[in-house]
C-alpha cells in the first residue's frame, strides 16, 4: 500500500522546492561567466545620408556635395573633391552664353577645381554620418558666401595673373605642362572669380586662359608617336593577351618622366594597367586585364598625358588621346559549331532531333553565323563549339511508360580549349495510365530541348551581342 502524505504536507514541500530552485537560479546567474561575442549597437544614418537633399543645404542657396566611402576620411576628400568641382562648373555654366563659338569652350570641357576649399576657411560646412559600415559626409557653401570669398580673393588673383609672363613655346614636354598649366590656371582664377562677383567675363584673363589651352592641347600632336597592339582580339570572358604599347620623342628628346594615363572608352566595361610615367627610352606599356563585350564589334583603349597630375588641381583641359582599337567578342565577329547529338531509344527511336535545329533558326535570326566542319574559313575572330550529347530513354514499367532524358552540353571556346558553360539535362517523366512510350518519349524530348535552348541562349547573348543585347556603362 501505497503511503500520500497529507495535502498541507505537499503544498509545503512545493513551496519550499520552488524556493531552492529559484535561489539555485539566482545563484547560478550571478557566478556564470559572461557570454562572449561582440555587441554591435545599430547606428541609424540621418535622412540627408540616405536622400542626399540636407534640409540646412537647399541647393538653390547652396553648392553641396557628398562623399560616400569605407572610411570617414575618404568621404570627407570625395565631398571636397565635389564640392571644388561645383564652385567652377557654377559660374561657368551659369554664363555658357559667354563662351560661345570658342576655343575655351572646345578644349575645357572636363571637371575643372580653380579654387581650393582650403582657401574658404570656415565658410565651407561640414557634416558626417557613419553606421559603422560606410560613411557619408557633406561639403557646402552659401553661394552668396562664395561670391563674398571670390570678391576678397579677387585683387590678389589679378596681381599674380598680372606679374606672370606669358610662358616660352620652348621647353621640354614636363617643363611646358607645368609653365603653361599654372598659367592657365591663374587665368581661370580670375575668369571664374570675375563671373562670381559681377557676372562679367574679364576679357584679359579669358584671352590668357584661351591662350594658355592652345598650348596644352597641341603638345600631344608635336609629339612623334609609334603604337604597337592595334588590332588585339580581346578574349572571351577576358582581356587582352599581349600588350600595348607606345614610343615618343619630342623634339627628338625623351619624354621620360612624363606622367600618362591609360583608360577604356567610355563605351567599355573592364579593367587595365598600365605604365604612369614614359620610361627613361620614351616608352610606356599597358595591359588590358578584362574587357567586357560592348555589342559592337570593337573598341579603344586611350592614353592620354596627365596635366591635372602634373599641376596636383583638376584644370578641366580634356587633351587629344592616342588610341588602341581592340576586337571585342561579338555576334558579327564570331560563328559556332553544333557538334551535339540526339538520340532517342525505345518506342519512340528514330524521332528527328530538336535541339540543333531550334538552335540553329535562332542563330540564324541573329545573324551569328553557324559553322560546319568542312566549311571554308570565314575570317571570324571567334570560333565557339557546343559539343555533346542528349539522349532520350523510354521503356514501359509496371504498365506506366517511362521517360529518362540525360546527356552533358559543353560550350567551349575552340581558340583556348577553354570550356566557358556546362549544361547537364536531367529529366524524368512517368506517364499517365494509358499514355504511350512514345508520346511520353517526345514530351519529354521537347521539354529537355526547351531547357537546353534557355542555358544556351542567355550564355551566347552574354559571350557574344549585337549591340541591341548590350547595356551600355552610364
Amino acid at each position: 500500500m501505497n503511503y500520500q502524505p497529507p495535502a498541507a504536507m505537499t503544498r509545503s514541500h512545493l513551496v519550499l522546492a520552488m524556493s531552492l530552485a529559484v535561489a539555485c537560479f539566482l545563484t547560478a546567474c550571478k557566478t556564470t561567466e559572461p557570454r562572449g561575442g561582440v555587441g554591435i549597437k545599430p547606428a541609424n544614418m540621418p535622412d540627408w545620408a540616405v536622400t542626399g537633399q540636407h534640409p540646412d543645404y537647399p541647393t538653390d542657396r547652396f553648392l553641396v556635395a557628398y562623399g560616400l566611402a569605407r572610411t570617414r576620411s575618404d568621404a570627407a576628400k570625395q565631398a571636397e573633391d565635389g564640392l571644388e568641382r561645383a564652385m567652377t562648373s557654377w559660374p561657368i555654366s551659369e554664363h555658357a552664353a559667354l563662351f560661345e563659338n570658342t576655343q575655351f569652350r572646345d578644349i575645357v570641357t572636363g571637371a575643372a577645381a580653380w579654387i581650393s576649399v582650403g582657401e574658404l576657411g570656415e565658410s565651407v560646412r561640414r557634416e558626417e554620418a557613419g553606421n559603422g559600415f560606410e560613411n557619408v559626409a557633406l561639403c557646402a557653401i552659401s553661394r552668396d558666401t562664395l561670391r563674398l570669398w571670390a570678391a576678397s580673393l579677387l585683387p590678389d588673383a589679378r596681381k599674380e595673373l598680372g606679374a606672370t609672363a606669358e610662358p616660352p613655346v620652348a621647353g621640354t614636354v614636363l617643363n611646358r605642362l607645368e609653365v603653361w598649366g599654372a598659367y592657365f590656371l591663374r587665368a581661370a582664377r580670375v575668369l571664374a572669380m570675375q563671373l562670381m562677383v559681377e557676372g562679367t567675363l574679364d576679357r584679359a584673363a579669358f584671352a590668357k586662359a584661351e591662350v594658355a589651352a592652345g598650348r596644352l592641347w597641341e603638345l600631344p600632336g608635336l609629339m612623334r608617336i609609334s603604337q604597337a597592339g592595334n588590332g588585339s582580339v580581346a578574349e572571351i570572358r577576358g582581356g587582352v593577351p599581349g600588350e600595348l604599347s607606345m614610343f615618343a620623342r619630342f623634339r627628338d628628346e625623351v619624354p621620360a618622366g612624363v606622367p600618362i594615363t591609360w583608360r577604356l572608352a567610355p563605351n567599355l566595361r573592364g579593367q587595365v594597367s598600365g605604365d604612369d610615367v614614359f620610361s627613361k627610352v620614351g616608352d610606356a606599356r599597358c595591359k588590358v586585364l578584362a574587357v567586357s563585350p560592348s555589342g559592337d564589334d570593337g573598341g579603344q583603349v586611350f592614353a592620354t598625358l596627365d596635366l591635372d597630375r602634373v599641376l596636383g588641381r583638376r584644370t578641366g583641359i580634356v587633351l587629344p588621346v592616342w588610341y588602341w582599337s581592340i576586337v571585342l567578342p561579338s555576334t558579327r565577329n564570331a560563328e559556332l559549331e553544333l557538334a551535339v547529338i540526339e538520340t532517342v531509344e525505345g518506342a519512340a527511336k528514330g524521332a528527328e532531333p530538336l535541339f540543333v535545329p531550334e538552335l540553329s533558326k535562332w542563330a540564324k535570326m541573329r545573324g551569328l553565323h553557324i559553322r560546319k566542319p568542312d566549311d571554308p574559313d570565314t575570317g571570324k575572330h571567334y570560333h565557339l563549339k557546343l559539343a555533346g550529347n542528349i539522349e532520350v530513354r523510354s521503356f514501359t514499367e509496371n504498365e506506366q511508360a517511362v521517360t529518362y532524358v540525360t546527356g552533358q552540353l559543353d560550350l567551349i571556346d575552340t581558340a583556348t580549349g577553354n570550356v566557358l558553360y556546362s549544361y547537364f539535362p536531367g529529366i524524368q517523366r512517368k506517364g499517365q495510365p494509358g499514355q504511350s512510350e512514345g508520346g511520353l518519349a517526345l514530351g519529354a524530348q521537347q521539354e529537355a530541348a526547351g531547357e537546353a535552348m534557355l542555358e544556351f541562349i542567355g550564355r551566347l547573348t552574354a559571350f557574344l551581342p549585337s549591340p541591341e543585347d548590350a547595356v551600355r556603362p552610364q
